[in-house]
């Protein structure tokens, strides 16, 4: 198996926690949101990864595990990942247009 294929289960699994944690914790689930993109993409970076293919990933998980919460949290994920994650505001305009 490719590393690639084998780290995109542990980014998804990561950022999702995060963010239903946050939720049961009252934590602001934007700022997780983006400590845990970051967080995913520091991993990949020093383990050697497609870093662009990690925040595509890391960002779209981070907007499902929002759904699950309600459209005002995914709303403020979008906002908190647009403003502070270089590329998700790309990645976010091109999974509207699909």
């Amino acid at each position: 198996m490719e590393a690639g294929g084998e780290r995109k289960p542990a980014v998804r699994g990561a950022v999702s926690q995060a963010i239903h944690s946050a939720k049961e914790l009252g934590l602001d689930v934007g700022e997780v949101a983006v400590e845990a993109v970051k967080g995913s993409i520091g991993a990949v970076k020093a383990v050697g990864g497609d870093v662009v293919e990690a925040t595509k990933e890391a960002v779209s998980v981070a907007i499902e595990a929002a759904k699950d919460i309600g459209e005002e949290t995914v709303a403020g994920v979008k906002e908190a990942l647009s403003r502070s994650i270089e590329g998700a505001k790309d990645i976010i305009e091109a999974a509207k247009e699909k």
